[in-house]
């Protein structure tokens, strides 16, 4: 079973090495990715100084860049 920091680091890694014609569709399809939406609703919730904190802010930077990208 993959660990969620493994799931959110491969997450990132994948929207970056994504082109421009790629992005519209993968940012369409996120809500079909329940364990990225798993891990990151954990990370969130997580109060602890672990990995998982230490990727919240990149992620929520990524789902900004959705939001901004229409």
């Amino acid at each position: 079973m993959v660990s969620d920091e493994q799931t959110l680091k491969d997450w990132l890694a994948e929207y970056k090495s994504l082109s421009e014609a790629a992005l519209v569709s993968y940012v369409s399809n996120i809500n079909s990715r329940t364990e990225v939406i798993g891990s990151f609703k954990r990370a969130i919730e997580s109060h602890s100084e672990n990995a998982l904190i230490d990727l919240v802010q990149p992620s929520c930077h990524q789902i900004f860049e959705f939001y901004r990208s229409r």
